[in-house]
């Protein structure tokens, strides 16, 4: 039995010949195929399949972004980083003005830098909504988390559920870009090559699907530790 290896790199032009004429007259199916291979001139294969793994990974890096923005409500130093305190008579970013410490999965210490702001910091943590419990610690502040509200952790596995077939839509769009170089590629290549081709994509294809889906398992079992 005989292995196909994967298309490497084949440049398209070399599959399509140069027009002709045909009874005194252009051959319009020869051109078309000349005018596929001067927009194909200074591209092969594996530039298709680069351009396309491209945009399957800005899927992925997209929802990626979106996951890294839903907080599991366990200590961590960066979970209080979307917050802003007003200070020095602007808006500023939390960790430029404390220092986030974990202590337990639920308790947490956090240093701020200068004293003069503590009471603004102390304001902006009692009106976030997050379920925690602030209070004063000498120079510090001490944060307990609470156990985490049903309705938000429900909250939190329907927006999985939106991310998932965001990231599936966009998979598939990608797909349906390439289906029309694809059907381009059709009339200049031999059908085989155009098989095996199409054979490569899907596999890049069900990859980012398997990367999409370990992303939110991920999510999902971070979120089921609250």
């Amino acid at each position: 039995m005989t292995v196909q290896k994967p298309i490497a790199g084949v440049s398209i032009r070399h599959f399509a010949k140069k027009g002709g004429k045909k009874d005194g007259k252009p051959d319009k199916q020869q051109l078309e195929k000349d005018k596929i291979r001067e927009e194909f001139a200074e591209v092969d294969t594996e530039d298709i399949k680069n351009q396309y793994q491209e945009s399957l990974d800005e899927v992925l890096e997209d929802i990626e972004e979106k996951l890294a923005q839903i907080k599991s409500g366990r200590a961590s130093n960066d979970i209080f980083d979307d917050l802003e305190v007003k200070a020095y008579g602007e808006s500023q970013v939390f960790q430029d003005l404390c220092q986030t410490i974990v202590r337990s999965p639920s308790l947490l210490t956090v240093k701020v830098f200068d004293e003069g702001v503590k009471e603004e910091v102390v304001k902006t943590l009692n009106r976030c909504d997050m379920d925690i419990e602030v209070q004063m610690e000498g120079k510090d502040i001490r944060i307990k988390l609470g156990q985490g509200k049903k309705e938000q952790q429900e909250q939190t596995l329907k927006r999985l559920k939106e991310l998932t077939e965001e990231g599936k839509k966009g998979l598939r769009n990608a797909r349906h870009e390439v289906n029309d170089t694809i059907k381009k590629l059709m009339k200049i290549m031999p059908k085989d090559s155009v098989k095996q081709f199409e054979g490569e994509l899907e596999k890049q294809l069900k990859e980012s699907e398997k990367q999409l889906q370990e992303l939110i398992q991920h999510k999902q079992t971070e979120v089921s530790k609250q």
